[in-house]
C-alpha cells in the first residue's frame, strides 16, 4: 500500500507552500510558517480491521503572522506536503487559515460587494 507523504518535505517544498498561502492571503498581509517534524508519524485508517490508507504526518505548528497579531492555528489544514499538492488544494488551505484568523481575532467578514480583504481570496481562486 502506498503511504501518502512518505518522504519528509524539503525546505524548498515548505517555502513554496508558505509563499503560495501568503500570495492567496496577501490582501490582508498574512503569512504563515510551518514546523516540520524530524520523524513523520505514520497515521493509518482502517475499516473493520482492514487498512484503507496510510500517510505520514510531518507538519506541526502552523503559525499565522497577521496585522492583528500572531498565533498558532488550532486546526492545521494538512499534515504533509509534496509535489502532488495542487494550487487549488493550497487555496482551500488558505481559506481554512483565513477563517481561523477571522474567528480568532473576531473580525467582520463583511460581504463580497464592499471589497473587504476577506473576500479578496475568492478573486485568487483560479491562480
Amino acid at each position: 500500500m502506498e503511504i501518502k507523504f512518505d518522504k519528509k518535505p524539503t525546505p524548498e517544498e515548505i517555502k513554496a507552500y508558505c509563499d503560495k498561502i501568503a500570495y492567496f492571503l496577501s490582501e490582508n498581509k498574512i503569512t504563515i510558517s510551518v514546523d516540520v517534524n524530524d520523524i513523520g508519524v505514520l497515521a493509518t485508517s482502517s475499516v473493520d480491521g482492514i487498512v484503507t490508507s496510510q500517510e505520514r504526518w510531518w507538519l506541526s505548528n502552523f503559525n499565522a503572522f497577521t496585522p492583528w497579531g500572531n498565533f498558532k492555528l488550532k486546526s492545521q489544514p494538512r499534515f504533509g506536503i509534496d509535489n502532488s499538492i495542487s494550487s487549488h488544494d493550497m487555496w482551500r488551505d488558505a481559506a481554512m487559515i483565513q477563517d481561523q484568523i477571522y474567528d480568532y481575532f473576531k473580525l467582520d467578514r463583511g460581504n463580497p460587494n464592499n471589497d473587504n480583504g476577506y473576500w479578496s481570496l475568492w478573486k485568487r481562486l483560479q491562480d
